[in-house]
């Protein structure tokens, strides 16, 4: 699949860090249906939440990848809670904080976790993109 546009951003780990995965998101408005937009902001806010509050001792900063493709949306966060299974449980000592996981199920079309390497928690969100080199060359042109 061709990616439109791709970005792979290393945030630092403080308080702002939600809020710039926010707007670095706000630079497809336009280019994908608003409603889509929006549970993408949602999630990649929420994941990287996620990485503040469970893992808050590490130096490492948030890392953060999204791509465009011409069918769906892929974001990965490559820092993220350890305690969660490759199926998106949580163990039982950790069942109070389950609901930025399930506000993820609601957002995403599809998620997941893989363990290969660097743990990554990705998520993916269908679109439809008329043009993608059109969306590609404003990308060039933006950065």
């Amino acid at each position: 699949m061709k990616s439109a546009f791709e970005f792979d951003v290393r945030l630092a780990r403080d308080i702002r860090a939600p809020a710039a995965a926010r707007h670095l998101i706000d630079g497809l408005a336009g280019d994908i249906p608003a409603e889509v937009l929006e549970r993408f902001r949602i999630t990649a806010s929420e994941l990287v939440t996620n990485v503040l509050m469970f893992d808050p001792g590490s130096p490492e900063p948030v890392r953060m990848v999204a791509s465009i493709g011409p069918l769906c949306l892929r974001l990965q966060v490559l820092a993220w809670d350890p305690r969660i299974d490759a199926d998106g449980a949580r163990s039982d000592a950790s069942r109070r904080s389950t609901w930025g996981m399930l506000l993820i199920d609601r957002m995403a079309d599809r998620w997941g976790v893989d363990r290969n390497g660097e743990p990554v928690i990705w998520c993916e969100f269908d679109i439809e993109l008329a043009d993608v080199d059109e969306v590609e060359t404003r990308a060039r042109w933006a950065s």
